[in-house]
Protein backbone atom coordinates (compact mmCIF):
# COMPACT_ATOMS: atom_id res chain seq x y z
CA UNK A 1 0.00 0.00 0.00
CA UNK A 2 1.09 3.38 -0.97
CA UNK A 3 2.73 5.79 1.68
CA UNK A 4 0.41 8.71 1.99
CA UNK A 5 1.69 11.82 1.79
CA UNK A 6 0.26 14.57 4.47
CA UNK A 7 -0.03 18.19 5.02
CA UNK A 8 2.75 18.84 7.76
CA UNK A 9 0.43 20.84 9.58
CA UNK A 10 -2.36 17.74 9.42
CA UNK A 11 -0.42 14.91 10.14
CA UNK A 12 -1.60 14.27 13.79
CA UNK A 13 -2.63 10.85 14.28
CA UNK A 14 -5.24 11.52 16.55
CA UNK A 15 -7.38 13.43 14.46
CA UNK A 16 -9.56 10.44 12.91
CA UNK A 17 -11.09 11.99 9.88
CA UNK A 18 -8.97 12.01 6.56
CA UNK A 19 -9.47 14.26 4.10
CA UNK A 20 -7.55 14.05 0.72
CA UNK A 21 -7.29 16.25 -2.00
CA UNK A 22 -7.82 16.04 -5.78
CA UNK A 23 -3.79 16.06 -5.79
CA UNK A 24 -3.39 13.13 -3.42
CA UNK A 25 -2.25 15.47 -0.35
CA UNK A 26 -3.98 14.29 2.69
CA UNK A 27 -5.32 16.46 5.99
CA UNK A 28 -6.03 15.00 9.14
CA UNK A 29 -8.72 16.81 10.92
CA UNK A 30 -10.77 15.98 14.58
CA UNK A 31 -14.27 15.47 13.46
CA UNK A 32 -15.29 18.02 16.11
CA UNK A 33 -13.36 20.92 14.43
CA UNK A 34 -15.20 19.77 11.08
CA UNK A 35 -18.27 19.61 12.55
CA UNK A 36 -18.32 22.84 14.03
CA UNK A 37 -17.19 24.90 11.22
CA UNK A 38 -19.14 23.20 8.29
CA UNK A 39 -22.69 22.79 7.71
CA UNK A 40 -21.07 20.19 4.87
CA UNK A 41 -19.78 18.04 7.15
CA UNK A 42 -22.02 18.38 10.09
CA UNK A 43 -24.30 16.20 8.73
CA UNK A 44 -21.57 14.12 7.01
CA UNK A 45 -19.85 12.97 9.68
CA UNK A 46 -20.70 10.53 12.66
CA UNK A 47 -19.43 10.49 16.12
CA UNK A 48 -18.53 6.76 16.62
CA UNK A 49 -16.64 6.65 20.20
CA UNK A 50 -13.77 6.66 19.63
CA UNK A 51 -11.47 3.29 20.61
CA UNK A 52 -8.34 3.62 22.68
CA UNK A 53 -5.04 1.84 22.12
CA UNK A 54 -3.75 0.92 18.67
CA UNK A 55 -7.30 1.42 17.01
CA UNK A 56 -7.05 4.73 17.46
CA UNK A 57 -5.49 5.30 14.53
CA UNK A 58 -6.76 2.66 12.59
CA UNK A 59 -10.22 4.24 12.66
CA UNK A 60 -8.48 7.83 11.47
CA UNK A 61 -7.34 6.09 8.12
CA UNK A 62 -10.70 4.43 7.70
CA UNK A 63 -12.95 7.43 7.34
CA UNK A 64 -11.22 8.94 4.28
CA UNK A 65 -12.95 11.43 2.65
CA UNK A 66 -12.21 12.06 -1.46
CA UNK A 67 -12.74 15.52 -2.35
CA UNK A 68 -12.79 17.25 -5.59
CA UNK A 69 -10.20 20.69 -4.61
CA UNK A 70 -6.40 20.68 -4.85
CA UNK A 71 -3.96 21.53 -2.04
CA UNK A 72 -3.86 24.77 -3.08
CA UNK A 73 -7.42 25.49 -1.89
CA UNK A 74 -7.83 22.84 0.63
CA UNK A 75 -4.51 24.00 2.50
CA UNK A 76 -5.54 27.10 3.22
CA UNK A 77 -9.19 26.39 3.90
CA UNK A 78 -8.41 23.93 6.71
CA UNK A 79 -5.38 26.27 8.21
CA UNK A 80 -8.72 28.62 8.37
CA UNK A 81 -10.91 26.51 10.70
CA UNK A 82 -7.94 25.23 12.21
CA UNK A 83 -6.83 28.63 13.61
CA UNK A 84 -3.88 28.18 11.85
CA UNK A 85 -2.01 31.13 10.30
CA UNK A 86 -2.37 31.46 7.08
CA UNK A 87 1.45 32.94 5.29
CA UNK A 88 0.05 34.13 1.98
CA UNK A 89 -2.77 34.08 0.15
CA UNK A 90 -2.56 33.73 -3.74
CA UNK A 91 -3.63 35.57 -6.47
CA UNK A 92 -7.46 36.41 -7.05
CA UNK A 93 -8.19 33.30 -9.15
CA UNK A 94 -6.71 31.40 -6.18
CA UNK A 95 -8.87 33.49 -3.38
CA UNK A 96 -11.92 32.43 -5.87
CA UNK A 97 -11.54 29.01 -5.76
CA UNK A 98 -11.12 28.89 -1.88
CA UNK A 99 -14.43 31.08 -1.68
CA UNK A 100 -16.27 28.65 -3.95
CA UNK A 101 -15.00 25.75 -1.65
CA UNK A 102 -16.04 27.63 1.39
CA UNK A 103 -19.43 28.12 -0.31
CA UNK A 104 -19.75 24.22 -1.09
CA UNK A 105 -18.61 23.19 2.44
CA UNK A 106 -20.37 25.59 4.37
CA UNK A 107 -17.96 27.25 6.05
CA UNK A 108 -18.71 30.52 7.52
CA UNK A 109 -15.68 30.87 8.89
CA UNK A 110 -13.52 31.12 5.85
CA UNK A 111 -16.31 33.14 3.90
CA UNK A 112 -15.62 35.96 6.51
CA UNK A 113 -11.54 35.50 6.65
CA UNK A 114 -11.96 35.95 2.17
CA UNK A 115 -14.33 39.31 2.78
CA UNK A 116 -11.43 41.08 4.05
CA UNK A 117 -9.02 40.03 1.76
CA UNK A 118 -11.17 40.96 -1.15
CA UNK A 119 -11.38 43.99 0.26
CA UNK A 120 -7.62 44.38 1.22
CA UNK A 121 -6.13 47.27 -0.35
CA UNK A 122 -3.75 46.30 -2.59
CA UNK A 123 -6.03 44.02 -4.03
CA UNK A 124 -8.39 46.87 -4.78
CA UNK A 125 -5.62 49.13 -6.32
CA UNK A 126 -4.86 46.58 -8.58
CA UNK A 127 -8.39 44.65 -9.31
CA UNK A 128 -10.57 46.81 -8.35
CA UNK A 129 -13.37 44.83 -11.06
CA UNK A 130 -12.20 41.48 -10.44
CA UNK A 131 -13.19 42.24 -6.69
CA UNK A 132 -16.96 44.55 -7.70
CA UNK A 133 -17.66 41.05 -9.18
CA UNK A 134 -16.84 38.96 -6.20
CA UNK A 135 -18.91 41.04 -4.49
CA UNK A 136 -21.64 41.19 -6.37
CA UNK A 137 -21.76 37.45 -6.82
CA UNK A 138 -21.86 36.71 -3.72
CA UNK A 139 -24.11 39.82 -2.61
CA UNK A 140 -21.62 41.68 -0.74
CA UNK A 141 -23.83 44.44 -0.47
CA UNK A 142 -21.65 46.73 1.87
CA UNK A 143 -18.39 45.23 0.03
CA UNK A 144 -19.23 46.25 -3.33
CA UNK A 145 -19.89 49.71 -2.39
CA UNK A 146 -16.25 49.89 -0.72
CA UNK A 147 -14.73 48.47 -3.98
CA UNK A 148 -17.04 50.50 -6.36
CA UNK A 149 -15.03 53.62 -5.26
CA UNK A 150 -11.52 51.87 -6.65
CA UNK A 151 -13.39 51.37 -9.87
CA UNK A 152 -13.65 55.15 -10.86
CA UNK A 153 -9.92 54.87 -12.66
CA UNK A 154 -10.89 52.04 -14.67
CA UNK A 155 -13.27 52.49 -17.86
CA UNK A 156 -15.98 50.23 -18.10
CA UNK A 157 -16.16 50.70 -22.03
CA UNK A 158 -12.57 49.37 -22.50
CA UNK A 159 -12.75 46.33 -24.42
CA UNK A 160 -10.11 44.27 -22.28
CA UNK A 161 -12.73 44.59 -19.00
CA UNK A 162 -15.56 43.01 -21.05
CA UNK A 163 -14.98 39.92 -19.84
CA UNK A 164 -14.86 40.43 -16.21
CA UNK A 165 -18.04 43.06 -16.79
CA UNK A 166 -20.16 39.95 -17.90
CA UNK A 167 -19.57 38.55 -14.90
CA UNK A 168 -21.16 40.81 -12.98
CA UNK A 169 -25.19 39.98 -11.86
CA UNK A 170 -26.76 42.76 -13.72
CA UNK A 171 -28.17 44.55 -10.84
CA UNK A 172 -25.08 45.16 -9.62
CA UNK A 173 -23.79 45.92 -13.27
CA UNK A 174 -26.41 48.59 -13.46
CA UNK A 175 -25.43 50.59 -10.16
CA UNK A 176 -21.94 50.30 -11.38
CA UNK A 177 -22.35 51.54 -14.49
CA UNK A 178 -24.80 54.44 -13.57
CA UNK A 179 -22.48 55.50 -10.56
CA UNK A 180 -19.84 56.29 -13.65
CA UNK A 181 -22.70 58.07 -15.76
CA UNK A 182 -23.62 60.25 -12.98
CA UNK A 183 -20.32 60.92 -12.28
CA UNK A 184 -19.58 62.29 -15.59
CA UNK A 185 -23.34 64.04 -15.81
CA UNK A 186 -22.75 65.74 -12.47
CA UNK A 187 -19.33 67.16 -13.12
CA UNK A 188 -20.37 68.65 -16.11
CA UNK A 189 -23.85 69.91 -14.49
CA UNK A 190 -21.22 71.73 -12.22
CA UNK A 191 -18.46 73.31 -14.75
CA UNK A 192 -21.25 74.08 -17.81
CA UNK A 193 -23.90 76.37 -16.14
CA UNK A 194 -26.06 78.28 -19.13
CA UNK A 195 -23.67 80.60 -20.46
CA UNK A 196 -20.81 80.04 -17.41
CA UNK A 197 -17.90 77.79 -17.76
CA UNK A 198 -15.85 77.06 -14.33
CA UNK A 199 -17.84 79.85 -12.95
CA UNK A 200 -16.39 82.17 -15.38
CA UNK A 201 -18.61 84.26 -17.53
CA UNK A 202 -18.02 86.69 -20.86
CA UNK A 203 -17.66 90.10 -20.13
CA UNK A 204 -14.66 92.77 -20.47
CA UNK A 205 -12.21 90.52 -18.44
CA UNK A 206 -13.24 87.44 -21.22
CA UNK A 207 -14.15 87.71 -24.60
CA UNK A 208 -16.74 85.75 -26.86
CA UNK A 209 -13.31 83.52 -28.19
CA UNK A 210 -12.09 83.60 -24.87
CA UNK A 211 -15.31 81.90 -23.87
CA UNK A 212 -15.75 79.45 -26.80
CA UNK A 213 -12.60 78.10 -25.79
CA UNK A 214 -13.61 77.59 -22.62
CA UNK A 215 -16.24 75.26 -23.75
CA UNK A 216 -14.11 73.61 -25.82
CA UNK A 217 -12.09 72.62 -22.75
CA UNK A 218 -14.83 72.16 -20.09
CA UNK A 219 -16.20 69.46 -22.97
CA UNK A 220 -12.94 67.95 -23.31
CA UNK A 221 -12.89 67.46 -19.26
CA UNK A 222 -16.30 66.18 -19.50
CA UNK A 223 -15.00 63.50 -22.55
CA UNK A 224 -12.06 62.81 -19.67
CA UNK A 225 -14.32 61.65 -16.75
CA UNK A 226 -16.27 59.96 -19.18
CA UNK A 227 -12.74 57.16 -19.54
CA UNK A 228 -11.70 58.24 -16.10
CA UNK A 229 -14.40 59.36 -13.67
CA UNK A 230 -12.30 58.96 -10.83
CA UNK A 231 -10.72 62.86 -12.03
CA UNK A 232 -7.55 62.16 -10.91
CA UNK A 233 -6.01 63.04 -14.68
CA UNK A 234 -8.34 66.26 -14.94
CA UNK A 235 -6.02 68.79 -12.93
CA UNK A 236 -2.89 68.04 -14.83
CA UNK A 237 -1.34 69.43 -17.67
CA UNK A 238 -0.23 72.90 -18.58
CA UNK A 239 -3.31 74.36 -19.59
CA UNK A 240 -3.46 75.32 -15.09
CA UNK A 241 -0.73 78.15 -16.60
CA UNK A 242 -3.50 79.92 -17.90
CA UNK A 243 -3.02 83.44 -17.48
CA UNK A 244 -5.82 85.32 -15.11
CA UNK A 245 -8.11 82.17 -15.14
CA UNK A 246 -5.94 78.51 -14.56
CA UNK A 247 -5.88 78.69 -10.74
CA UNK A 248 -10.07 79.74 -10.76
CA UNK A 249 -10.49 76.55 -13.21
CA UNK A 250 -8.43 74.11 -10.48
CA UNK A 251 -10.64 75.46 -8.11
CA UNK A 252 -14.02 74.78 -9.51
CA UNK A 253 -12.19 71.41 -10.82
CA UNK A 254 -11.83 70.68 -7.32
CA UNK A 255 -14.95 71.55 -5.85
CA UNK A 256 -16.78 69.78 -8.11
CA UNK A 257 -15.06 66.72 -8.08
CA UNK A 258 -15.61 66.56 -4.75
CA UNK A 259 -19.31 67.16 -4.48
CA UNK A 260 -19.81 63.66 -6.71
CA UNK A 261 -21.12 60.58 -5.88
CA UNK A 262 -18.18 57.95 -4.84
CA UNK A 263 -19.86 54.82 -3.80
CA UNK A 264 -22.90 52.82 -5.78
CA UNK A 265 -26.72 53.91 -4.57
CA UNK A 266 -27.81 51.32 -1.94
CA UNK A 267 -30.38 49.56 -3.70
CA UNK A 268 -34.48 50.30 -2.97
CA UNK A 269 -35.66 48.02 -0.40
CA UNK A 270 -38.24 45.62 -2.03
CA UNK A 271 -41.66 44.95 -0.18
CA UNK A 272 -43.24 42.10 0.07
CA UNK A 273 -47.10 42.46 -0.81
CA UNK A 274 -47.64 41.97 3.15
CA UNK A 275 -45.33 44.77 4.02
CA UNK A 276 -46.82 46.97 1.52
CA UNK A 277 -50.70 46.95 3.10
CA UNK A 278 -48.81 47.33 6.82
CA UNK A 279 -47.20 50.43 5.62
CA UNK A 280 -50.11 51.85 4.25
CA UNK A 281 -52.06 51.03 7.51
Amino acid sequence: MATRTYDPAFSDEEATIVLTSSDDVNYRLHSFTLRTTSGFFRGMISLPQKPSGDDASKVGEDEQIALSEGSKVLGILFRIISGLLVDKWGSLDEVKDILAAAQKYDMPGPISAIRSVVTSPPRLQEQPLQCYAIAARYDWEEEARIISTYTLNKCLHDEGNRYILEQVPSPYLLRLLRLHKSRRDKFKEHIIKGNKCFGIESSHGCTDSCMALLGQFAQILVSEMENHPGGDTLIAGSWKRWPIYGSQIVEDIKVGLNNLPTKIEVPAQVHTPSQVFTDDR
